[in-house]
C-alpha cells in the first residue's frame, strides 16, 4: 500500500524545507514537491503541515530490560517502554545485558528485542555481559553471532578481546564499555590494533576505551 505524507518540513539531516514523501510498504520511493497519489492504487494521505520529519536516531547501547549499574537491589531499573523510545526520536536500538546477569538474562533481552520489533522498531542485541565466562544464548559466543540475526556483536570489557579474531570473521563488530575509566587495556589494545589494521570492515565502538585502543 502507498502512503503519501504531505507538506512536512524535512531534515535529512540538513533542512530540506517543506516537501512530500511517497512511501510504498516500508520504503521511501520519492521525496519532492506537489507529489500526487499514484493513480489506480490505494494510498493513505497524511497532512504533515507544521510538522518536522527526520530520520530516526540510532542508539547502540540500551538496557532494554533494565539494569542496576552494580548498585544492587535499590539501583535496579525496569524495562524501557515503546512510548519512551519513540518519544525520544529513536527508531533503532541495540540492547545489552550489562552487569545484571544473575537477575536478568540474554533470553529475556532477546524476547524484548522481538517485542519492540513487532511494535515497529528496528532492534538488535549484544551477546555477553560484564562477567567471565560470558552468558550466551547458544552456549558459544560465535554461535550467537553467527546463528541469531538479532545478535550483532559481543558486548563486554576488554578481558574478552581474545574473541575478536573469531568474531570479525562473522560480522566484524565488538563493543567495549568505557564509561569514565581508561582501565588497564594495554594487552587488549595491542590485540585490537592488530585486528583493526589487518581486517577491513572491523569496527570498535562505544566510548573512550575504543579510541584509546585504536591509538595504541
Amino acid at each position: 500500500m502507498f502512503k503519501l505524507i504531505k507538506n512536512g518540513t524535512i531534515y535529512a539531516p540538513e533542512e530540506k524545507g517543506a516537501k512530500d514523501i511517497l512511501i510504498y510498504g516500508e520504503k521511501i520511493i520519492k521525496i519532492g514537491e506537489n507529489i500526487s497519489p499514484p493513480k489506480d492504487f490505494a494510498c493513505e494521505t497524511i497532512d504533515a503541515s507544521g510538522k518536522i520529519i527526520y530520520p530516526g536516531f540510532i542508539d547502540n547501547h540500551v538496557h532494554l530490560i533494565g539494569a542496576d549499574d552494580g548498585q544492587g537491589p535499590m539501583g535496579r531499573t525496569h524495562d524501557i517502554t515503546w512510548k519512551d523510545i519513540v518519544e525520544s526520536g529513536t527508531t533503532t536500538l541495540v540492547g545489552c545485558l550489562g552487569s545484571s546477569r544473575f537477575v536478568r538474562s540474554l533470553q529475556s533481552l532477546y524476547i524484548k528485542t522481538l517485542e519492540l520489533d513487532m511494535m515497529g522498531l528496528s532492534t538488535y542485541m549484544y551477546t555477553g555481559s560484564f562477567v567471565i565466562p560470558p552468558p550466551t544464548l547458544t552456549g558459544e559466543i560465535r554461535k550467537d553471532v553467527y546463528l541469531i540475526p538479532k545478535v550483532i556483536a559481543l558486548k563486554d570489557k576488554p578481558e574478552l578481546m581474545v574473541a575478536a579474531k573469531s568474531l570479525i570473521k562473522i560480522k566484524g563488530i565488538i563493543c567495549i564499555k568505557g564509561g569514565n575509566e581508561i582501565f588497564g587495556i594495554d594487552c587488549a589494545a595491542k590485540e585490537l590494533k592488530t585486528v583493526i589494521i589487518t581486517t577491513p570492515g572491523f569496527y570498535v565502538f562505544n566510548g573512550r576505551s575504543a579510541s584509546y585502543a585504536a591509538q595504541c
